[in-house]
Parts: C-alpha cells; structure tokens; sequence
C-alpha cells in the first residue's frame, strides 16, 4: 500500500471514529506530543488526545446524534485536509448544517496535530432562528 493510500485511509478512520461517538477510538489517533486545535475548546491548541476528547464529549452533548459525511479530501504525504459536513440535531431540537475543515498531520499512524475549523457565526445563526 502506497503512503498515499494509508494517508488516506487514516483520514477516513478519523472521520468513522468520530462517527462512532467512542471518545477512546479517537484518542487512539494521537501521538504523545500532538496537538488539537477547535474554536470550541477556547483554548488554543491543548494536547492531542485529551483535547479530542473535550471536544467529542462536548460535540456529542450538544449534537448527540451527528454524523459526518466526508466531502472532499485532499492529501499530501504526511498531510490531509478532510472537508465535512454534517446535519445534526442540537439537543434543543434544531436542525443544523455545517460545514467544515478537518487539517490532520500524520507522523506514521499518528496524528502529530489535528487542526478543526468550522463556520461557528452560520452555527450560531442557525440556532437563533
């Protein structure tokens, strides 16, 4: 298997273990001294594996059943950039659309950093309504 095709193939892994809803499955992506970056989190990058799970609790609290469908992906050696969507039911019963970037950089099988960007101002209109 091509470098190419195992990138690939760990990008698609990222995207069914977030559909998994198993905080440990995604986890597992990251290295010791990875990092994970999301606008939620308000933080700024925080290590890899406890800041994916932060997330994922918190996404799947507020959207428990979300499902994220890849849109695009694009892939270098070491590097993808996995666009998604998703229509989600909030727990206040709105639905919601979303769209997003998902930028995963891969030291063999591990994630070194996970970058994940969204449009939270459609997000929170959304919600409004």
């Amino acid at each position: 298997m091509s470098r190419y095709d195992e990138v690939k193939e760990l990008a698609m892994a990222w995207n069914r273990a977030w559909n998994s809803r198993d905080p440990k499955e995604l986890a597992a992506f990251f290295g010791p001294d990875s990092t994970y970056y999301e606008p939620d989190l308000n933080t700024g990058p925080v290590p890899g594996a406890q800041g994916v799970v932060a997330s994922a609790v918190n996404t799947w609290k507020d959207w428990p059943e979300a499902e994220f469908s890849t849109v695009s992906l694009t892939i270098e050696a070491s590097r993808v950039v996995l666009e998604w969507q998703s229509s989600a039911t909030h727990r206040t019963g709105k639905v919601v659309q979303l769209e997003g970037v998902d930028i995963l950089q891969w030291a063999g099988d591990k994630l070194v950093s996970a970058r994940v960007y969204y449009d939270e101002h459609s997000r929170r209109k959304q919600l409004a309504d």
